[in-house]
């Protein structure tokens, strides 16, 4: 398990792993993207993060703390591609979550 804590209105990197990981809210409330889909977090909840492109925001008010499951020989992460970012953004709701303005932008961790 790791613990990772988002400041309000912040956010992680969109990034993928090799490996299947579990992230579960301990405090605060927000969203996470996974793949194409967008889904409301809120304290306690638990979500399956499958090989695919991922990113957790929290919501202004206080900070999101969570916890990630995940592998021993965790795998480093791949950032998204000019053409999967662009892919991506032809959802409106999906272009007004990503905060990345290009590959490799970090977010607040």
């Amino acid at each position: 398990m790791r613990y990772f804590e988002i400041a309000t209105g912040g956010h992680s990197t969109l990034e993928r792993h090799g490996h299947v990981h579990m992230v579960m809210v301990i405090r605060g409330s927000g969203e996470v993207l996974v793949g194409s889909e967008i889904q409301k977090l809120e304290s306690f909840d638990l979500v399956e993060i499958p090989q695919n492109l991922a990113s957790v925001q929290g919501d202004c008010g206080r900070n999101l703390r969570f916890l990630v499951s995940g592998t021993t020989d965790r795998d480093r992460p791949e950032l998204p591609c000019e053409a999967e970012l662009a892919q991506l953004k032809r959802d409106p709701k999906v272009a007004g979550f990503i905060r990345h303005d290009a590959p490799g932008t970090r977010g607040n961790q």
